[in-house]
């Protein structure tokens, strides 16, 4: 409030506390102390008012923004709203200033946390991939171990191709009929019982059995021995044979 505004406001305080004693101890001059005592009174209130008012427009001029700004400033002892401004100024450069220095700290430890948390992953990646790779290596060499364990005795290779020798040779001994045909193993039945090396070398086995009968040409059917040599390597009938007979 300016100085003018705090006078007029304390003149006008005073005015009302007179003219309401004559208004409660002169009955002659009651209505028109009454009167002055309102009047007093709108003064008391507009005082104030019109004084922040010129006292912004004060201190406007002088270059302060805000009633607050000047306020600070009074109690941090700067008097000059240049002054004032430029050291807030001052502070807030310095404040951003550590700000984005901070920002940057932080988004290089960030950017460090990244590439050292990728980093391990790779690492892990690669030597997951490498475990994965070495027992890969390992399951193949052993299955190569045992696979060459089995070839080197006919009851186990020879019973490793059976079910796949059976399907490919059945249909090659049903061809060798020259009229009709019967198969009498049954449903559940197996049509090749025996088996033997017929070249260890290339792999080949020799399956046999006797579970069909061929018809003759005087319409009579006869038990027949078949046998169908089984390339177990390339996986394909090479030779089929068949004569009457049982096993």
């Amino acid at each position: 409030m300016s100085t003018a505004a705090m006078f007029a406001f304390l003149a006008a305080s005073v005015f009302a506390l007179w003219s309401l004693a004559v208004a409660i101890f002169s009955k002659a001059k009651r209505r028109r102390a009454f009167r002055n005592f309102g009047f007093a009174m709108i003064a008391v209130v507009v005082a104030p008012i019109v004084g922040v008012i010129f006292q912004g427009q004060e201190d406007a001029a002088l270059g302060w923004r805000s009633s607050t700004d000047k306020r600070l400033a009074a109690e941090a002892g700067v008097t000059s709203a240049a002054i004032w401004y430029q050291e807030q100024d001052a502070v807030e450069r310095e404040r951003a200033a550590a700000a984005a220095q901070a920002a940057e700290v932080q988004a290089a430890a960030q950017a460090a946390a990244a590439e050292e948390k990728a980093r391990v992953e790779e690492e892990q990646r690669l030597a997951a991939a490498a475990e994965a790779e070495r027992v890969a290596a390992a399951e193949a060499a052993a299955k190569e171990a045992e696979q060459a364990e089995c070839r080197e005795e006919l009851s186990c290779w020879a019973e490793e191709h059976l079910l796949a020798a059976s399907f490919a040779c059945d249909s090659e001994v049903e061809r060798l009929a020259r009229y009709d045909f019967e198969w009498t193993d049954g449903f559940l039945g197996m049509k090749f019982t025996h088996y033997r090396w017929r070249n260890q070398d290339s792999g080949i086995v020799t399956y046999i059995g006797d579970q069909i009968q061929f018809q003759n040409g005087f319409g009579a059917m006869q038990r027949h021995i078949y046998e169908c040599d089984y390339d177990t390597v390339a996986e394909r009938p090479v030779e089929v044979r068949a004569e009457p007979g049982r096993l």
